[in-house]
């Protein structure tokens, strides 16, 4: 298995789990009343994954899809989180900017959604923020590296370093490791 699939599954599995903490809180009258906690304790936690399944950058959504399918699916045979299973709201984005807007739009009017893995393109997700956003939908980017991804919102995230780190580090590994004083 290659670093990056290891990663995106590692990063899935991650956002799962945490689906954990985000169960709500049994209430009074549902403690007391075994069927109401049942049928709550069934009820699905959807989450959406939003990605280029088709187009330019397919191979990778299709890796993020798959990682995330994969998780659900552990999580799933392993009784859910809390005993509720996990299902997953799939949409294609294709890479492309106007269709991750309309892809968070619907996404964002499903109520039953907790959270957004995605999505892959930085320009995709920048496209895609602001209706998370105003969901007050929370979105955990796997690959969106443009540092205004997360910019002015609580509700964005990502777990891949940001384009000004990477410049910094590929600069220094080019002066101290190939010793270059230029790059053309």
């Amino acid at each position: 298995m290659g670093k990056k699939v290891f990663l995106q599954i590692a990063s899935g599995l991650l956002i799962l789990v945490g689906l954990w903490g985000c169960a709500e809180q049994k209430q009074a009258s549902q403690v007391d009343n075994p069927q109401v906690a049942e049928e709550k304790k069934a009820e699905p936690i959807v989450l959406a994954v939003a990605g280029p399944f088709t187009g330019d950058s397919s191979e990778f959504g299709v890796q993020i899809k798959m990682a995330v399918e994969l998780a659900a699916e552990e999580l799933n045979k392993a009784g859910g989180v809390n005993g509720r299973p996990i299902q997953l709201q799939l949409e294609d984005d294709a890479g492309n900017p106007a269709d991750a807007q309309n892809v968070a739009t619907k996404i964002a009017s499903n109520p039953k959604v907790v959270a957004v893995i995605g999505h892959f393109n930085s320009s995709c997700s920048l496209a895609a923020k602001g209706a998370y956003t105003e969901a007050k939908l929370v979105m955990f980017s796997p690959a969106s590296t443009n540092v205004n991804v997360t910019r002015g919102s609580d509700y964005v995230f990502r777990n891949i370093f940001t384009d000004d780190f990477q410049g910094q580090c590929l600069a220094r590994y080019a002066g101290e490791v190939l010793g270059l004083k230029k790059v053309a």
